[in-house]
């Protein structure tokens, strides 16, 4: 999942302690399926806790959630949207952070642990006695119907890569109302497939979606492509209209642990509780609210007030931290599971023949001062990524080839690497001046004349960013390369950085800055199908790199370590993207009348679990 916001860290001492901590509670790190799982309730503890009161959460600033959908496009991937999402359509599975890792909770997943056979090429997944908000029970034909819209629609699921789900399904057969099967089109490894592939899976209902317009009958369009197609686009017309979303009749039903009872087009959202909810916990408080704000001090003061018991505090206001806590609030840092970068577009007919070239990009990385900007932008709260796979928590993934920076701050080779390739400054802007494809040229497909002028876009509503954006225009300009920066909202960054043709309108943008929270959140695994493989949605720069699919597929098949190792150690030296300081998701203020928050570092959230004392 795609992590993008706003709202920023706080004192590094304390994100120093809390880092440690968060390294000890994934322990050995996003190990998935394949560890322990959990077979008790990992909220347990609000059985016994009392019930009711509103609860407020504090959105990010100019980021207001807009998607509702389970089957969430590509340009509505945001974490805020498809935690939503979980929260009125779970994943037929559902991991947790514990003490002993990340790990698969057997009791709050809608279907029992899965069942590989046939050498991992089959796999046999009973649903358990769950029900829709409708009294009707969930079953194996629900999740046929999600199957079928995305096989059909994968090109505008936000979650496809190819050769992942649902390409990698041979056939789906419904063994009975609760149990169905599936068989791969090879083995796999079953970690990584329960971890990152099936937790893709959402509870769809068919029997109330399965149509093509509001006045249709329900019906099996789903069982062909033509139909599919005609309910995929139905259901994402109606996933457009945000003023509707409390009233439309589709998202009232629902099987998570809420349900909307209100939505804004300006974001705020209001859940109240899901009666017919099947899992374990039954959510104590009496609604959710997620409050919008335009910036991050019109949070603050929100904060000050004590009008928000969920909410964050901005790096600016770091003095007041102590005067937070003493107003009632637990201040603590949010660790995310992701990696955070530079997006460049390998498909912009103007930066493409730039960015294609190592040495370019070599350049580029070298001018990047990682551990200044995470002093003097994020103070200190955040650590240089030198690959892709997450330097914090610790995990068993991380390479230590990767914990050693290839590519340290020297401008000086930066400038010598543009010189020796044929690039002179002309009026402070690198200019190519021999052109051509011998080791001494500019490159394949990079004219004479040609500048290293680039475009960014990045999001607003955020100091930090703004700070950060002004550094690397100026790290960039004293090595030559000129950087302008067009600050917008979170959602309208997202809605332009998209995979796309040169030939297309809207592959004017050239990068792209989203990371304020993070550039990628991984599911479990960390496997980069998602983010680097070529075509997949996910790859919004259309990075497309033979050696690195080879090596992104050995993750995918094989459970040996080494194979991960190999994806890294090459992703970190062949610069896919500019990599980026990732700082903390974010530093919580949490109300000390709510009890039972746990933040996970997948990003996702889990309110039902929450409650308010006195």
């Amino acid at each position: 999942m795609r992590q993008s916001s706003t709202r920023k860290p706080a004192r590094a001492a304390k994100l120093a302690t809390t880092a440690g901590a968060c390294a000890a509670l994934l322990g050995v790190g996003g190990v998935p399926a394949s560890a322990a799982a959990s077979t008790t309730s990992l909220h347990s503890a609000t059985r016994a806790a009392p019930s009711g009161g509103s609860v407020t959460y504090a959105e990010d600033p100019d980021a207001p959630p807009n998607w509702i959908m389970p089957i969430v496009t590509p340009s509505h991937l945001q974490a805020y949207n498809t935690s939503n999402v979980a929260l009125l359509y779970p994943s037929l599975y559902v991991y947790k952070s514990t003490a002993n890792g990340m790990v698969l909770d057997n009791v709050d997943s809608p279907a029992n642990p899965p069942v590989y056979s046939a050498g991992n090429k089959t796999v046999t997944i009973t649903l358990k006695p769950w029900y829709w908000s409708n009294g009707k029970p969930v079953t194996s034909r629900d999740i046929q119907f999600w199957y079928n819209l995305v096989r059909v629609e994968k090109s505008n699921w936000g979650n496809y890569s190819p050769g992942d789900i649902p390409d990698n399904i041979a056939s789906f057969t419904i063994l009975n109302s609760h149990t169905f099967r599936v068989a791969l089109t090879k083995a796999f490894n079953p970690s990584w497939y329960t971890a990152n592939q099936l937790t893709l899976i959402n509870l769809m209902p068919q029997a109330a979606w399965d149509k093509t317009s509001a006045s249709a009958a329900v019906g099996n369009y789903d069982q062909t492509s033509s139909g599919a197609k005609a309910v995929f686009n139905y259901l994402v017309a109606q996933a457009n209209d945000l003023a509707t979303y409390a009233t439309n009749p589709l998202w009232q039903v629902v099987s998570g642990p809420f349900k909307i009872a209100s939505w804004t087009n300006t974001g705020e959202v209001t859940f109240a509780p899901n009666p017919k909810y099947s899992g374990s916990d039954k959510v104590r408080m009496s609604q959710l609210v997620e409050v919008p704000f335009t910036s991050e001090q019109a949070e603050f003061l929100a904060l000050r007030s004590g009008s928000v018991d969920y909410g964050y505090v901005p790096a600016e206001d770091i003095p007041q931290e102590s005067a937070i806590e003493q107003q009632g609030y637990k201040v603590e840092p949010w660790w995310g599971w992701e990696v955070t970068y530079l997006q460049y577009n390998y498909n912009n007919k103007q930066a493409a023949p730039m960015f294609a070239q190592l040495y370019v990009r070599q350049a580029i990385q070298d001018a990047i001062n990682q551990p200044l900007i995470a002093k003097s932008v994020w103070g200190g709260a955040a650590v240089p990524d030198y690959g892709p796979i997450p330097v914090l928590p610790k995990s068993q993934f991380l390479s230590k080839g990767e914990t050693n920076n290839p590519y340290p701050y020297n401008p000086a080779r930066s400038q010598e690497l543009l010189a020796r390739h044929g690039w002179k400054e002309v009026r402070g802007v690198q200019t190519c001046e021999r052109p051509g494809s011998a080791t001494n040229e500019c490159g394949a497909g990079v004219a004479k004349g040609a500048k290293l002028s680039f475009k960014m876009l990045s999001e607003s509503g955020s100091p930090e960013t703004s700070a950060q954006d002004d550094y690397l225009k100026s790290a960039f300009a004293s090595i030559g390369v000129s950087l302008s920066v067009d600050e917008e909202p979170l959602n309208s960054v997202l809605a332009a950085t998209v995979p796309c043709k040169s030939t297309q309108d809207v592959c004017n943008w050239q990068i792209s800055y989203f990371g304020t929270q993070g550039s990628w959140n991984y599911p479990p695994f960390p496997s980069g199908d998602q983010p680097f493989l070529s075509g997949s949605s996910g790859n919004l720069g259309s990075y497309n790199s033979a050696a690195a699919d080879k090596l992104i597929e050995a993750t995918l098949t094989s459970s040996s370590l080494a194979n991960v190792y190999a994806y890294e150690t090459y992703m970190a030296k062949n610069l896919p993207v500019a990599w980026l300081p990732n700082p903390a998701f974010q530093v919580s203020a949490i109300s000390d009348h709510l009890k039972n928050v746990v933040q996970n570092p997948l990003l996702t959230f889990t309110p039902q679990s929450w409650y308010l004392s006195k």
